[in-house]
């Protein structure tokens, strides 16, 4: 049973309000906030698909409690199962929540690279959402790892619904899959594209990060549901492509100048982007990163 929702408090009478994307496409749009108990970990935008059997969920959320809130959601629209979790990539406000589907017998699926990143970082991240969330906002969330993966890009149909899970290799962080619902169009880009949001590059690998957009705007897309902000028009996943090519150009040339990493903080602004959520807080930890990366491949070499 899928219903059943009795396990844990409440969530004091909060609810999740779906955006419809298309008919039988919904978006849950989250803010474009650092982690706080304030937003309660919900700082990324979801989703979820009504097939003609069941429903697919994209990004089950930051904890328990949430995945519970997308739950009574969907029962609002569809009384239909869910059929299949499918988290984009390994950041805890993405996967923490699948506990509430696995209890429910609900298969999660993922890229490979992001079932092993789970591995080796799910619980250093729960703890790290517990310190800054609180035990109340996490309370019954528990860590649950996919059981079914992808290794490249397949297409596939669940719930009678055809879907292209596209993998363009570590961009954002290494297990990145894109979600196309070929029937509407609509492309779920996760974390690969963030709209008047900086992104954040903390497992990125910023050239094949680059390399995926660039393939990504090949696809047949008619609705863009980002990682960050607004339902879009696809071609802005350009915004996001633009961001990431100004900024490692930015670098590349400090770098390879020889000017250090401190004093390159101090002329590292990029006035397009300043009206952006977090650019303030996230735009010199990007810098710093791709800083780091280009260091890394100069020792490879």
């Amino acid at each position: 049973m899928l219903l059943g929702f009795g396990l844990f408090p409440a969530a004091h009478g909060r609810e999740l309000v779906p955006q419809q994307v298309t008919p039988d496409v919904y978006a849950f749009i989250g803010k474009c906030e650092a982690l706080a108990p304030a937003n309660r970990g919900n700082i990324l935008n979801s989703g979820f698909i009504v097939g003609a059997t069941g429903v697919i969920v994209i990004d089950p959320g930051p904890n328990y409690a949430h995945a519970k809130l997308m739950m009574a959601a969907i029962r609002k629209i569809s009384p239909k199962p869910v059929r299949l979790v499918i988290d984009t990539h390994p950041h805890p406000e993405n996967v923490l929540g699948n506990d509430f589907f696995a209890r429910r017998g609900v298969t999660i699926l993922a890229q490979s690279q992001t079932l092993l990143a789970m591995r080796n970082r799910c619980e250093k991240c729960y703890e790290n959402m517990s310190n800054v969330l609180g035990d109340t906002i996490m309370a019954g969330t528990k860590i649950a790892y996919p059981d079914r993966t992808v290794d490249k890009s397949s297409d596939l149909t669940i719930a009678g619904r055809p879907l292209s899970l596209l993998y363009y290799g570590w961009g954002h962080t290494e297990g990145d899959l894109a979600v196309l619902d070929r029937r509407s169009g609509v492309l779920f880009s996760g974390g690969l594209v963030s709209l008047d949001c900086i992104p954040v590059l903390q497992q990125a690998r910023i050239k094949g990060w680059i390399s995926a957009l660039e393939q990504l705007q090949q696809q047949p897309a008619k609705k863009l549901v980002p990682g960050n902000g607004p339902v879009s028009n696809p071609e802005r996943m350009r915004e996001t492509l633009d961001y990431l090519q100004r900024l490692l150009a930015l670098v590349e040339r400090q770098y390879n100048a020889g000017v250090g990493v401190l004093d390159l903080l101090k002329q590292d602004d990029l006035p397009a982007y300043r009206n952006w959520a977090l650019y303030s807080e996230q735009h010199p930890l990007n810098v710093q990163h791709v800083y780091s990366e280009l260091e890394r491949q100069e020792f490879e070499k």
